[in-house]
């Protein structure tokens, strides 16, 4: 009984911390946001200046770079609660570090110990109480070269505008240091204009015209390209709270990741049929491409895992893994799994075998199609010398 005890704690333990502590970093990072954009709303509201940032954030003199932070905390708190989700060692190190960062500013820089301030205490107990459940070393962090170019694109307008009008600030009426460059380049990128902050000179008026030209399309880039990820993380989120599971219906389920099935994809795609792949979580081959959205991590002789698939309203299943042993062992999962559930009108199951002493096996055990992609292409070259 004591060791069962142990087990259900150490259970609970590796799998629920993570998410208890992604959910508040979460929470902690939409909070950020709505701080730093908050203020910028009810400025346009009611046609006034920024003033909520200077009760919630800091002083009236950092008022508008603080909102860029907070926003930039924000965002990166969201990226940091996807690595605390899946237990990844830098991500743990990298909350812990922020966390207590902000712990203290908030003590002994802002003096402020509310509610916020407890919220980051508690997220660093639980990460501190925590830390052998983050035992995933590294993970390889891949940008698309489109994703590359619009945050390089982003760096450099912003870099051109925040640097110009500071070397410019005697050439506008308002800008005396490097917050208010920082204000006026956000300011004017993001189409706001408050219009406190206005070029005095014909060179600052072509500065300003560059900028627009320059970091516009950039901005704007980088803002869908922000929303579209938060929005893939609440997504996330979601399927999260629903267990993971996929509500598809008439879809084809592709069980394992590989040469063939890539092909089989692509027809897929082509075609525009709905399709889930349920690959192992450790295959480097689903983390190099565009379907994670699109691929259960685990294996196809789960039941969880077929449960979550929505196999019960599948319209057909391919079973096409490199080894037979492990086809064979899925297909059988997946009768056992279809008998026990007994649904109204059952998915055709292809299989692929490679070895054709295991063709009549894999009928014998109920496959609708035997597949032997090497028994065909041996039959092909063989009829090419006739």
């Amino acid at each position: 009984m004591p060791r069962l005890v142990h087990l259900l704690k150490e259970k609970l333990m590796h799998f629920n911390i993570p998410l208890f502590l992604a959910i508040l970093l979460f929470l902690n990072g939409v909070f950020a946001i709505l701080i730093g954009v908050f203020p910028f709303i009810e400025a346009a509201i009611h046609d006034e200046g920024v003033q909520l940032v200077n009760h919630i954030i800091a002083g009236q003199g950092f008022k508008e770079f603080n909102t860029v932070i907070s926003c930039f905390i924000g965002y990166l708190m969201l990226l940091i609660g996807r690595g605390i989700y899946r237990r990844l060692r830098f991500f743990w190190i990298l909350a812990l570090l922020m966390l207590i960062t902000l712990f203290l500013t908030n003590i002994f820089v802002y003096y402020r110990s509310g509610f916020l301030t407890w919220f980051y205490f508690v997220e660093i107990i639980g990460l501190a109480i925590s830390w052998k459940v983050f035992n995933v070393r590294s993970q390889t962090i891949k940008l698309s070269y489109a994703q590359f170019i619009v945050i390089l694109s982003f760096i450099l307008a912003f870099l051109y505008g925040v640097v110009g009008a500071y070397l410019l600030r005697d050439q506008f009426n308002s800008i005396k240091d490097w917050p208010d460059a920082i204000y006026f380049t956000v300011v004017t990128y993001s189409t706001v204009g408050y219009g406190d902050i206005t070029p005095i000179t014909d060179e600052a008026r072509l500065f300003v015209v560059s900028m627009i030209f320059i970091g516009l399309g950039a901005f704007a880039a980088v803002l869908t390209f922000i929303v579209s990820a938060f929005i893939d993380r609440l997504q996330n989120l979601f399927q999260t709270f629903n267990k993971g599971k996929k509500h598809m219906k008439d879809h084809v389920i592709i069980c394992g990741l590989n040469d063939l099935t890539h092909i089989i994809i692509s027809e897929l795609q082509q075609q525009n049929k709905s399709f889930l792949i349920i690959d192992s979580e450790h295959s480097e081959t689903a983390d190099s491409t565009e379907l994670k959205s699109l691929t259960l991590h685990g294996n196809a002789n789960d039941p969880d895992i077929l449960d979550k698939a929505s196999i019960i309203d599948a319209h057909a299943v391919i079973i096409a893994y490199e080894k037979d042993a492990d086809n064979i062992i899925t297909l059988l999962s997946i009768n056992e799994f279809l008998n026990d559930h007994k649904p109204s009108k059952a998915a055709k199951i292809t299989i692929r075998i490679n070895q054709k002493n295991n063709i009549n096996k894999a009928k014998s055990l109920g496959a609708a199609e035997v597949i032997s992609p090497l028994v065909m292409a041996a039959n092909a070259m063989l009829n090419s010398t006739h």
